[in-house]
């Protein structure tokens, strides 16, 4: 028997091993769930499991509001083929229905549903975003328990070190880039997302954002509490308070109408200064590894300022 197929033979059969052997109890916010085998036909009704399905190698069958995870979420990107069961929060049931899948997986936003989609199939519930714990914790557990659930154990490892490993060399680039003589001068960085022309969310404690921007060396420029979301809703004006620090804000930016060019705006002490940038679309409350892709538009905004 040549090593070629002795290879092959081996392969076989450690998978062969993985099936007989596997039967995993994957435990969520409501219940637990025991599978004899990794589920194929998977429906992610929220845009952060989506993320982390992605991540893991995994194309889900279906997900809800595809043209919303376009335009907000973006990465990772999102296979041509996925089907669109529609709202997030009211799916198409029949249709979801109609595509018999091994497997419902939904965030804590979505708890009302399970019942009923329990009729349909197995339902996994995983909550990330609380206000009495870590959310980054609570979404790295979310990423490692799905990583079970499809023995993708070693892949998820694998993330979370090059995860690590770009957050260091942006914060090694930013620090780099802000250096004013033979000393760094990292700037304080406050992220926001616009509401309208006169309110904005504050990304704060408990955020993604915020923790990005912390692994990436940057203390905030306009300090906020915990939260469950870790945002705070202020009024535009309150930005009128950061005089040193630099604004990010994330796109798409939605009904601002001409705030940006009206007096207000222009009055701003960071405008004055060009202290301000545009991140690119990035989903802000998305699973573990949504932190990379902020950290990427963060850092690629911040470059664009000059120190």
């Amino acid at each position: 028997m040549n090593k070629l197929l002795l290879l092959i033979l081996l392969c076989l059969l450690s998978l062969l091993l993985i099936f007989i052997n596997y039967n995993i109890t994957v435990k969520n916010s409501t219940a637990s769930h025991t599978f004899k085998q990794p589920p194929k036909r998977v429906v992610a009704l929220s845009w952060s499991i989506t993320e982390d399905l992605l991540e893991l190698g995994i194309t889900p069958l279906a997900i809800a509001d595809v043209t919303g995870y376009r335009q907000w979420v973006v990465h990772p990107k999102l296979p041509s083929n996925v089907i669109d069961l529609g709202a997030r929060q009211e799916p198409n049931l029949e249709r979801l229905a109609s595509l018999k899948p091994d497997v419902i997986l939904v965030d804590g936003e979505q708890a009302s549903l399970v019942r009923t989609l329990h009729k349909i199939a197995p339902v996994l519930s995983f909550s990330t975003y609380q206000k009495d714990h870590d959310n980054v914790l609570a979404a790295k557990n979310v990423f490692l328990r799905l990583a079970d659930l499809f023995q993708r154990q070693a892949l998820a490892q694998q993330r979370l070190h090059q995860l690590d490993q770009s957050l260091a060399k942006k914060a090694a680039l930013l620090k780099a880039h802000f250096m004013v003589g033979n000393r760094s001068s990292l700037p304080k960085v406050v992220s926001i997302r616009f509401n309208n022309a006169s309110l904005l969310w504050v990304y704060g404690d408990n955020s993604m954002p915020q923790y990005a921007l912390k692994k990436l060396g940057m203390e905030p420029a306009l300090p906020e509490k915990s939260s469950k979301w870790g945002v705070t809703q202020r009024k535009v004006i309150a930005l009128a308070k950061i005089n040193n620090g630099i604004v990010l804000y994330f796109e798409p930016v939605g009904a601002v109408g001409d705030l940006f060019t009206s007096p207000i705006w222009q009055a701003m002490p960071f405008v004055k200064k060009k202290h301000y940038s545009a991140v690119a679309p990035v989903w802000s409350y998305g699973g573990l590894m949504s932190i990379g892709y902020i950290a990427n538009g963060i850092t690629a905004a911040l470059l664009k300022i000059e120190p």
